[in-house]
């Protein structure tokens, strides 16, 4: 899409794609800044980020392989709440 900074008469255009479903990259100078993406798509994108997150912290994947070798010898807990308790004492 073109720069909505320059055409700022596409913001609406943006917002309505946005609600029928399409996610929407504003960009500035040629490069992506920003998107808006439909409502439906926010709890997903939040999950994604989280993963993104967990996955970049190698302590944070040792940690979840050393809990599934655990759980494998039945041993420790299973479960996202275990893997954010594990994220919360490295923090």
């Amino acid at each position: 899409m073109e720069d909505l900074h320059a055409h700022p008469e596409r913001w609406d255009e943006a917002v309505e794609s946005a609600v029928h479903g399409k996610v929407i990259t504003l960009t500035g100078r040629g490069e992506r800044l920003a998107a808006v993406v439909p409502a439906e798509q926010i709890d997903l994108v939040e999950r994604l980020q989280e993963t993104i997150d967990v996955l970049s912290d190698t302590e944070a994947v040792q940690a979840i392989m050393e809990s599934r070798m655990s759980i494998t010898v039945g041993e420790g807990v299973r479960g996202v709440e275990a893997v954010r308790a594990l994220l919360d004492q490295r923090q």
